[in-house]
């Protein structure tokens, strides 16, 4: 036992790099067989701490988490099952896998294929109320789920959803306290109904809107706050991207209001994620839609689009700020157009007269200025489509005399040389839109056996 001991080294000499350098896997086996066959606290204990001290350098990890041999990490996983009744046991094997989770992602595969999420509920269950027990076994979820683990189909890890929901706050350690929104961030990125519906379920819409406005007055410093509010953000638009049922259970809980207050907001992040938010629920039905027009977001969000496009382009700008202005005002763009395709007719020429036909304006700056996001170009041909369609059943719904059409006031800004340059684009698709526009908008020609077959027969998702 006493060659052990000389092993456990929590110094900062570089002894355990020499211990690295000199150890043999047969020797590391024999150490890691205390774990499976002694029931010895004293020395399980010892074996655990030489274990950690090793895995704080890399090639301590990989040799402990050797990808050819599962017994050493089979030896640790036991070590959870025997400590469950053992605080001091259990805290150091959840340091030791914390360790081990920090940068391999084999060693995080291994745990999650070993059912270790089934070990957590245990560990959940018995020290639910130990902040030692909890703020280690969150360390160790955190540095599992730095990787794309959460994209498994059998989703095991919601089974600690509510655990982690439980403890989001903004108290206590700045570290400590990210920790929880970033695993929920990562595991509500995977869109996963189910995940989404586990998350509704444990009240996380409501916990975090009200953890939102109330962290100003924590003693937390700002870039500390910016960033639990940019998790809180992407939780609630990765949730609003969900299905029609889980996006209106987030405006039935305020979600609109909610963004409407953070529409005024100057941080570009923050403006950006709200603003997907609001793409998310036009993504939805078409009384979801209504409710955005009803509390007037849809008209805010093109004041917002506005302020981006006096902004963009100025040689002031830095890099950082440049691209989130034009991801901002894309997003705006999308927003008027999933608007408009998606309304009743009556919001559709509310957005097309607002502000002198602002919105047409921004529809024409993008094709112009866009024209490598295909996606976007796409949409927006999509889009006219429907204005097109809006012209013929409501002829005076522009509210201008003389037949000056929404058409009419954007080829007076620019859209017949866009269309002619558009027309020759690589993208098939695009090339077609475009040369259909320019043969019945400025050429005059409404042959129905034109070049362009129903504006619907391919989807926006296979553009490429």
């Amino acid at each position: 036992m006493k060659k052990f001991i000389l092993l456990n080294t929590d110094d900062n000499t570089g002894n355990h790099l020499i211990i690295i350098n000199q150890i043999k896997k047969d020797i590391l086996q024999k150490i890691l067989s205390f774990l499976n066959y002694t029931i010895d606290k004293q020395i399980i204990f010892e074996t655990l701490c030489i274990l950690i001290n090793l895995s704080y350098d890399i090639k301590g990890a990989k040799l402990i988490g050797d990808k050819n041999n599962d017994f050493n990490l089979l030896a640790i996983k036991s070590s959870l099952t025997f400590s469950l009744n053992d605080k001091i046991i259990l805290y150091y094997t959840l340091w030791l896998i914390k360790n081990l989770c920090h940068e391999i992602p084999e060693i995080k595969l291994f745990f999650y294929n070993n059912c270790i999420f089934d070990y957590f509920l245990k560990i959940i269950e018995k020290y639910e109320f130990d902040d030692e027990i909890n703020k280690m076994l969150i360390t160790v979820i955190t540095n599992i789920s730095k990787t794309n683990i959460f994209s498994n189909v059998d989703k095991e890890y919601i089974k600690v959803i509510p655990f982690l929901v439980k403890n989001l706050t903004f108290i206590g350690n700045a570290n400590d306290i990210q920790k929880p929104f970033y695993i929920l961030f990562k595991m509500s990125e995977t869109r996963n109904l189910k995940v989404l519906d586990s998350l509704l379920s444990c009240g996380i819409h409501k916990k975090i809107i009200k953890i939102y406005k109330e962290i100003k007055t924590s003693n937390l410093q700002e870039d500390i706050i910016i960033k639990i509010k940019l998790f809180i953000l992407m939780i609630l638009g990765n949730i609003a991207s969900g299905d029609n049922i889980q996006t209106q259970t987030l405006i039935n809980n305020g979600i609109i209001d909610f963004v409407n207050e953070l529409l005024k907001e100057h941080n570009l992040k923050i403006l950006k994620n709200v603003i997907w938010i609001v793409e998310s629920i036009c993504s939805g039905s078409l009384g979801q839609i209504s409710c955005l027009f009803e509390k007037n977001t849809i008209y805010f969000i093109i004041q917002i689009g506005i302020l981006l496009y006096e902004n963009i382009g100025n040689p002031n700008n830095d890099n950082i700020k440049s691209i989130l202005l034009i991801q901002n005002y894309k997003t705006i763009i999308r927003i008027i157009c999933l608007c408009i395709t998606g309304s009743l007719n009556q919001e559709v020429i509310s957005i097309l007269t607002y502000e002198n036909h602002v919105s047409l304006s921004f529809l024409i700056y993008a094709l112009k200025n866009f024209q490598d996001d295909y996606k976007l170009i796409y949409l927006i041909f999509k889009t006219f489509h429907t204005i097109k369609l809006i012209e013929e059943i409501l002829p005076d719904s522009s509210y201008y005399p003389n037949d000056y059409s929404y058409f009419s006031f954007m080829i007076d800004n620019g859209l017949e040389n866009i269309l002619e340059k558009l027309s020759n684009c690589e993208n098939v698709n695009i090339s077609k839109e475009a040369e259909y526009f320019y043969d019945t908008l400025i050429l005059g020609d409404d042959d129905p056996e034109n070049v362009l077959r129903n504006s619907n027969s391919i989807d926006i998702d296979d553009i490429k």
